[in-house]
């Protein structure tokens, strides 16, 4: 027999030391000069790059052995201890690429899929990747990265690389599970990438174990860092902020100084604990205590520079890009997030581009401080879910808050488009109007200071799961948690409808219209759709008898698709220059007003459900003790989903307070149920 080359030796040694059954040398062979040339010209055409290029790339040089071995039914090629291909099926159908030949050849399979980086762990784990995970709106970049979703052609079997959002490297490698077409027609839902091959399975341990960058973990392949260079341009290209200057920063520093959370420093700062982790997102240079500046907006800037070397320098800087990753960073749609999720993409992005953070130096010791002091302002509501410490509530109406959006803002750091919808989700800058503001207020001064013109108006409004997005087109990019009323649907159905043209022809429009008797609207109404695959299949049932390709009136198909979305009430409530809105996800229900023999001859009037109509349940009761001069208190209402405050006034009111509610606080008088048990 032959005497085994120092390549195949070092195989067969990884493949034993990695697989608890013993592997057989007679498994692993050296491949001959003309099979090792056609494994390169099968490799370069799976991969859709010229077969020159393996060996300009120095993966496959000239004379290279080339050693094939058998990884569980795959068979493995390769070159100088490196495993560089494999066949799935080790039956010579495809050569497809590792990892390692996907990042020393970038050109590599120009198609591709994206996906969000909090998906990669569940690729990472042997999971394949669904529908959902799959972007496909350019509008989910922000660094004028493109999926190049509309470019990309596939069908059932193709074999595409994954990658991350923001990393240009792919970390798995699948086969698709379906068309693009079926892909799209089901709504993006369902089983997508059947993954074969990922970092860091079996195979690639077989190798060296190397990786692009940090970037790549073994829990989750993150966006990888920005060069320097690109950095100094995009810097160089941008335009001065306006009110930059050193006159609003200066201002803007007395404001935020304020701000400094010093109270209870022994309560909740200790002195030792943990090291905690501040390396997220470090680039290959940098040490693991700095982190990297991220390209999105630099909310700080403007603001007087702090130095983090002085005595409380570092407490202060932390406290900063905390307030900063609250308020332009931080949606409300993206709670409960995890607080170490917060910390790594929140936070440290919110960092100046030459300041070196490091927890461990500051007073807060741990991420687990650092929230509490912040918690303990009530500032935030940290709680468990799911066994995680998670921001589950953020208080935007709170006076430091709104003291910070005022101070980042005057000094030129909010103009980025991102603060906007964060500044009308509450960080306004009218003044506060907590309960504590107004408790000193009667029902009558509250009539005076709302005006006549209190009203209140009950919509309803849909929210589209991901089964039924692809029918709102533009509509949902980029807003997945949009809520659209009836008329939005219904304009976003007939625009679907003739983007496919799924309206029938003229002449059997005419007859399927004499059928239907009872048509309201003739310019609408009585057309015809022809049902597609998403209509037929998620619109109806598999036991009815419609399906894709009947056709049925578009006015019966609306309702259908009514039925299908996530109904919720919209509440407007305007009382004087004030307008609130109170979004629910069930029906309104009215409130409850009760009165009650409580012994003898005492009464109480008890009055339940003022939350659906923005109306501060503790405001309320301090104004009705100071209108009806009565004593007043609140409790909560019983029941573990009932999230409601019950409030309870001494003495028999149950007429003043139905007058009050409908003529000073704008209450329909079919939205109050009154029940009167005091005979």
């Amino acid at each position: 027999t032959r005497p085994r080359s120092p390549t195949r030796r070092v195989v067969l040694e990884a493949l034993a030391a990695m697989f608890k059954k013993c592997v057989s040398s007679g498994s692993h062979t050296q491949l001959s000069k003309s099979d090792a040339k056609k494994l390169r010209k099968a490799a370069a055409e799976t991969m859709g790059v010229d077969e020159a290029l393996l060996e300009r790339s120095g993966l496959m040089p000239p004379k290279s052995d080339v050693v094939v071995g058998k990884l569980n039914n795959a068979k493995v090629y390769c070159v100088n201890d490196q495993p560089l291909f494999f066949d799935p099926n080790g039956k010579g159908g495809r050569i497809l690429p590792t990892v390692y030949t996907l990042w020393a050849i970038p050109e590599a399979m120009p198609r591709g899929i994206v996906t969000y980086s909090e998906v990669s762990p569940k690729v990472l784990g042997g999971a394949d990747l669904m529908l959902p995970g799959f972007i496909i709106s350019d509008a989910e970049f922000d660094d004028g990265e493109t999926s190049d979703w509309a470019e990309t052609s596939f069908a059932a079997g193709d074999v595409l690389a994954l990658r991350a959002r923001g990393n240009p490297h792919a970390f798995a490698i699948g086969e698709m599970a379906v068309s693009k077409a079926e892909a799209e027609a089901c709504g993006m839902k369902g089983r997508g990438l059947k993954v074969m091959h990922h970092y860091p399975d079996a195979l690639w341990a077989m190798g060296d174990k190397s990786t692009p960058g940090e970037s790549f973990r073994p829990e989750r392949v993150f966006r990888a860092p920005r060069s320097s260079s690109s950095a100094a341009e995009d810097e160089k290209a941008a335009p001065e902020a306006p009110g930059s200057g050193a006159t609003s920063g200066d201002a803007a520093a007395t404001h935020l100084e304020k701000m400094r959370l010093s109270e209870d420093e022994d309560d909740t700062r200790s002195a030792d604990g943990d090291e905690s982790r501040t390396d997220f997102f470090v680039g290959d240079d940098a040490s693991p205590t700095t982190a990297v500046a991220s390209d999105a907006p630099r909310t700080t800037e403007g603001l007087s520079p702090i130095d983090v070397s002085a005595p409380g320098g570092m407490d202060s800087m932390f406290e900063r890009l905390f307030m900063s990753a609250l308020a332009f960073r931080l949606k409300d749609g993206d709670l409960p997030m995890r607080c170490e999720l917060f910390y790594a993409n929140l936070l440290l992005p919110s960092r100046p581009p030459d300041v070196t953070l490091d927890l461990k130096k500051s007073a807060f010791k741990k991420q687990q401080k650092l929230f509490a002091a912040f918690e303990k302002k009530k500032l935030v509501a940290v709680k468990k879910v799911h066994g995680h410490e998670c921001v589950a509530r953020v208080d935007r109406d709170h006076p430091l808050y709104v003291e910070f959006v005022r101070a980042a803002h005057n000094a030129g750091a909010g103009t980025s488009a991102s603060a906007e919808p964060l500044l009308d989700a509450g960080a306004t800058d009218s003044a506060p109007t907590s309960g504590e503001e107004r408790a000193g207020t009667t029902l009558d001064e509250k009539k005076n200071a709302s005006g006549s013109g209190a009203s209140v108006v009950a919509t309803n409004a849909y929210r589209a799961s991901t089964a039924y997005r692809p029918l709102f087109g533009a509509r949902a990019v980029g807003n997945k948690d949009r809520l659209y009323d009836e008329r939005e649907c219904v304009e976003a159905l007939r625009e679907y409808c003739e983007l496919h043209d799924l309206f029938v022809a003229d002449e059997d429009e005419t007859s399927a219209a004499d059928a239907e008797k009872d048509v309201n609207d003739v310019s609408a109404s009585s057309r015809v759709v022809t049902l597609d695959a998403l209509l037929g299949k998620e619109l109806f049932g598999k036991k009815e008898a419609e399906g894709p390709g009947s056709r049925l009136a578009f006015r019966l198909v609306v309702p259908r698709l009514l039925k299908k979305l996530t109904k919720h009430v919209v509440v407007s409530v305007t009382r004087g220059s004030e307008t609130s809105t109170v979004v629910l996800k069930r029906a309104l229900r009215p409130i409850k007003v009760r009165v009650e023999r409580r012994g003898g001859r005492k009464h109480v009037t008890s009055v339940s459900g003022l939350e659906d109509f923005a109306v501060d349940p503790e405001a309320f009761a301090s104004a009705a003790q100071k209108s009806f001069s009565a004593a007043t208190s609140t409790a909560r209402l019983p029941g573990n989903n009932e999230t409601g405050v019950e409030i309870s006034i001494q003495g028999n009111v149950l007429r003043e307070l139905v007058r009050v509610l409908r003529a000073e606080w704008g209450i329909p008088g079919k939205y109050i149920e009154t029940e009167d048990k005091s005979k």
